[in-house]
């Protein structure tokens, strides 16, 4: 865990650097571009004198100029070596460190003098005949750059389409070699590069990174929709290899062969975005995201709607270590195994997650978990309503015990699982667990399960190792586990239907393992702590008291819900007691209240 954090805090520091560049860079030149200028004659040193094409205004630039583009479609015309004779060559090329803004009206003065959303700025493919892809460029912006600190591609307010790389062989540029088969929108090799509030969509690759390809260096994604784009082998949204990248905030739809894929070395930070609708039947691996021997650190995201053959929300695969906290996988579909996510030979911490409502049409619903060189941790998840056809809803389990893997283990604390089926049956063994392999490293402990104590067993093929405190067939009482995302149709705000209700029996009950950190918000961004303890599963719910209940007789009965109560009276009990949320308080035989004096109940204040 410790070396996710340091490469991620490495990371950091790189990207922190590309924002200084980027603050430092913008008093430097601004070149204009305007597509409806009658020629490409003006010295584009102002609106009234703007270029007509982007690549000359690209040349006039030195490091740190920035170019303002108007409003319109915008098509290469020259290829990075200047070629004419093949014109699926052509590209918008970039060897400097420059800045490109899109969204002008044409008449701006300033940068927040602009109308985004009615004025856009379009760099398309589609040279050829309209509409017909097998004439488009191969990638409509390529990046080539010498190293990774002071060069690299700064795009913002602009959207790229129509991008087909499906050519064979490829070419040198700047001492980088390009496959035409690859990074159909944006083609990036080095470089420390920054795409902000852009659309890139319906750029196709037969091979990798339909939309975006980066090989070596950086990449920093913010605040962009990557819609619509295909890959038949790898990332069909975004493809990234050899190279760090931070994530935030992007919506990532309905892309073909992976909305995300990361390989080999690198550090990523993926937060905050939402994975929706990809999908991953050619390659097979991974609808919403895959991972192949990288650093990932993915938090807050939302993976909803994902396909795939294997590992329908997400594949984590070899090499992989990865800290996942704070996500909902839900509505995901495998057609072979792992509805949710599949974790194949990774080391992985899953943290207050919500795991819900995936399914796969043949094995494992939820989480498909093994083969060899694993170890993985999973800490206050709530994985609930997953299902399959055929073997195991909610969780497939399996660690080799060889001494070949000596450190391998899988371990549970805390964790909410439940109504999990196979065909729509809850109540049968391997409708929420299937163990077929378990080392004397497992711990499984302080969980719901929601079969009998006696139904995990080796002949059932659910046998659970270092099984403690655990909390069988117990209803968790969720606030509405229909409605995830409740009546505001948000994901992990106050009304989500995951959350457990005041007077849950999970409530103040979790188990903190001495390396649990319990600073760590829930899924909502609360405290983990509201009360005594952690409560089991994703959530922590809050507490909202009364400041006061008075009882007037000794028959008196009262249903106090969340809060601790102290009692205080003129007759006193044994002792002074303390009464837990959602327990019934009754009077002792024999107790009395003076005559003029009021028996006093006092609610402590919620935090």
């Amino acid at each position: 865990m410790n070396q996710f954090k340091m490469s991620a805090k490495n990371f950091i520091a790189i990207f922190i650097i590309s924002l200084l560049l980027t603050f430092q860079k913008t008093s430097f030149a601004i070149t204009y571009v305007d597509s409806e200028k009658t020629n490409n004659n003006g010295d584009g040193k102002s609106w009234a004198n703007a270029k007509k094409e982007l690549q000359s205004a690209i040349e006039l630039t030195e490091i740190g100029d920035t170019i303002w583009v108007k409003k319109g479609i915008y098509k290469p015309n020259l290829a990075p070596d200047e070629s004419t004779d093949n014109p699926r060559k052509f590209s918008f090329y970039f060897t400097k460190n420059i800045f490109i803004f899109g969204g002008f009206e044409g008449n701006e003065m300033k940068l927040e003098d602009r109308n985004l959303s009615l004025n856009k700025t379009i760099f398309s493919g589609d040279i050829g005949v309209p509409f017909q892809e097998n004439d488009n460029v191969y990638h409509v912006l390529l990046g080539s750059f010498i190293n990774n600190l002071e060069q690299g591609l700064h795009l913002f307010n602009c959207t790229i389409q129509n991008g087909f790389a499906d050519g064979f062989g490829y070419e040198t540029y700047n001492g980088n070699s390009f496959f035409r088969d690859e990074g159909a929108g944006i083609y990036l090799k080095n470089g420390i590069n920054e795409i902000k509030e852009c659309e890139i969509n319906g750029n196709k690759a037969t091979n990798s990174g339909g939309g975006i390809f980066q090989y070596y260096g950086t990449l920093n994604l913010l605040n962009c929709n990557i819609k619509s784009n295909s890959a038949q082998i790898f990332g069909g949204g975004i493809r990234i290899i050899f190279a760090n990248s931070a994530i935030k905030q992007n919506l990532i739809d309905s892309n073909s062969g992976q909305g995300i894929a990361l390989s080999f070395d690198g550090n990523h930070i993926i937060e905050e975005n939402e994975i929706l609708n990809n999908y991953n039947l050619e390659n097979g691996s991974g609808g919403g995201i895959s991972t192949f021997s990288t650093t990932v650190e993915f938090h807050k995201n939302i993976i909803k709607g994902n396909i795939a053959n294997y590992g329908g929300g997400a594949y984590f695969s070899y090499g992989t270590k990865i800290n996942l906290s704070n996500n909902f996988f839900i509505f995901n579909t495998s057609e072979s195994q792992g509805g949710g996510m599949i974790i194949s030979s990774a080391e992985t911490i899953l943290r207050n997650n919500v795991i819900s409502n995936n399914h796969s049409n043949n094995s494992t619903g939820g989480i498909f978990c093994s083969y060899v060189s694993s170890k993985n941790l999973f800490l206050n998840n709530t994985i609930t309503s997953n299902s399959a056809n055929d073997l195991c809803g909610g969780l497939f389990l399996a660690t080799i015990n060889s001494p070949q893997y000596p450190d391998d283990y899988i371990k549970f604390y805390n964790n909410i699982i439940w109504n999990n089926n196979i065909g729509g049956i809850s109540n049968i063994p391997g409708s929420d667990i299937i163990s077929s392999y378990y080392t004397s490293r497992d711990i499984f402990e302080n969980n719901l399960l929601q079969m009998d104590s006696v139904e995990y067993t080796i002949s059932n093929y659910n046998y659970i190792n270092n099984a403690s405190n655990n909390f069988h067939k117990l209803n968790p009482n969720f606030l509405n586990d229909y409605f995830i995302s409740g009546n505001d149709n948000t994901f992990g705000t106050s009304d989500d239907g995951l959350q457990l209700q005041p007077y849950s029996v999970l409530v103040d009950k979790s188990v903190i393992p001495s390396f649990y950190n319990p600073t760590i918000l829930d899924i909502k961004g609360d405290q983990r702590i509201q009360n005594v303890k952690i409560d089991i599963g994703a959530y922590e719910v809050k507490k909202d008291c009364p400041d006061y209940l008075f009882l007037s007789n000794s028959s008196q009965y009262e249903s106090i819900y969340g809060a601790n109560i102290k009692i205080e009276s003129e007759k006193y009990f044994n002792n002074t007691s303390y009464f837990i949320s959602g327990q019934v308080i009754e009077l002792n035989p024999g107790f009395e209240i003076k005559y003029g004096k009021v028996f006093k109940m006092e609610i402590k204040k919620c935090n």
